[in-house]
């Protein structure tokens, strides 16, 4: 949708945009994952600390990463 607004210089796709992000994101926050900690408990925990909610992660590489990779 940003990609859109952009492209056809449209402020009423950027608001649009805008407020989808809004309704996902307190979907997610306010409902899934409530529902998921209380499903997973720790284990979802956990998960959360190594996966961003929103975008990717830029982070170095660990033993662990690297030796669970030569595994696959």
């Amino acid at each position: 949708m940003l990609s859109e607004a952009l492209f056809f210089s449209s402020m009423l796709l950027l608001i649009y945009a805008i407020a989808a992000f809004i309704v996902f994101h307190l979907f997610v926050t306010l409902y899934e994952e409530p529902h998921l900690r209380s499903q997973f408990g720790e284990s979802y925990k956990e998960y959360l600390g190594r996966v961003p909610r929103w975008g990717i992660a830029i982070r170095g590489f660990t033993r662990e990463t690297q030796s669970n990779s030569a595994r696959d």
